[in-house]
């Protein structure tokens, strides 16, 4: 059966998309009888829409194209868009999936939730890796996918390369969900554990971040807590209530002294930037916490996230795996891709 795919946002994530599909879609086709097709790209540019698909070739081409240029393309058989909404109406519904990777806003989620919604009117199943629209939004993004029967998926939005959310809303499903909580951000678990390990202060350890490529030229999302906010928000939503990003108490991780990571290293603590949600309390918190320094959490490193889920009183489960990078997101992705096409044909 083929599916056509339409990818928005072209730049890391987007990118590594494709290469996935290139990679995986004999596999699919074997495995479970998939054909896909990427038939739109989008960028900040525009976007470019080829009706039966673009060839491998033509896809290895665009990329190795500068980032911001798919408006500029020429390849035989296009049709070019102002944006991606316009180029929604060349698609075919109800075997389109978009792919909603453009960078996440968490102040208005735009334009990714105009993306999303514009695609569920259209009869389009989603996915998306982008977690401000769900962040700010959850209960009206899921709600419109449900009134116009299309399949939306989101599994990447959080902890990108494991498949907590699925775990969540499926493993748990008719039981009682009482707390989570753990790493769920790699730069700021990069910064703590060089702050730990080389007693360095945490403007140090952010410059360290900075040039080994854990930490963006501006941190401001992940060390004021954006970024673990978002993910334990949407976390919410999946268990039945939804804590806006902006309602999640924030503590910067600007805050932590070298003083009080030694302290509590002398004590046998490391403090950990710790993403919680509370069903009882209603809360959601991102903040430095001790953690006892022989603890599974205490030795999460590198990319990788760790969280915890607290079940009917008291059971305790640890998911642990790679937070993100674009390989990982990637295959999320895909992954959702396949469910959503499985589902689709009645697999």
């Amino acid at each position: 059966m083929p599916i056509d795919i339409c990818v928005v946002g072209f730049g890391n994530i987007g990118r590594e998309f494709v290469k996935q599909i290139l990679n995986y879609n004999e596999f699919l086709r074997e495995k479970h009888g998939l054909n896909l097709k990427i038939v739109g790209l989008a960028d900040s540019s525009g976007t470019i829409v080829k009706k039966n698909g673009f060839s491998k070739n033509e896809l290895l081409k665009l990329l190795t194209i500068p980032r911001g240029s798919l408006a500029k393309v020429n390849i035989s058989g296009i049709k070019k868009f102002a944006n991606a909404v316009e180029a929604f109406d060349s698609l075919k519904p109800e075997k389109t999936i978009v792919i909603e990777v453009t960078p996440s806003n968490y102040v208005n989620g735009e334009p990714a939730k105009t993306h999303l919604l514009e695609a569920f009117k259209k009869g389009f199943h989603a996915v998306t890796a982008n977690k401000g629209p769900l962040a700010l939004y959850f209960n009206e993004i899921i709600g419109e996918a449900m009134r116009n029967n299309v399949e939306f998926r989101f599994k990447a939005t959080v902890m990108a390369g494991t498949p907590l959310i699925d775990y969540l809303s499926y493993g748990y499903f008719g039981r009682k969900v009482e707390k989570v909580y753990g790493i769920v951000n790699a730069t700021t678990n990069y910064i703590l554990n060089k702050m730990y390990e080389e007693e360095v202060s945490f403007e140090k350890a952010l410059r360290k971040a900075q040039v080994e490529g854990y930490a963006e030229p501006d941190p401001s999302l992940d060390v004021d807590g954006w970024d673990p906010a978002a993910k334990i928000s949407i976390i919410s939503g999946v268990l039945g209530n939804h804590i806006p990003v902006h309602n999640v108490v924030r503590v910067s991780l600007r805050e932590t002294t070298l003083d009080e990571v030694l302290k509590a290293k002398r004590e046998g603590y490391m403090i950990k930037y710790i993403a919680s949600y509370d069903s009882l309390a209603g809360e959601a918190r991102v903040e430095p916490k001790r953690v006892k320094a022989d603890s599974y959490i205490a030795k999460v490193r590198g990319s990788r996230n760790f969280v915890v889920v607290e079940s009917d009183g008291g059971l305790k489960t640890f998911v642990e795996g790679p937070g993100g990078g674009p390989r990982p997101t990637a295959l999320t992705i895909l992954s959702d891709v396949t469910l959503i096409t499985a589902k689709v044909m009645g697999k």
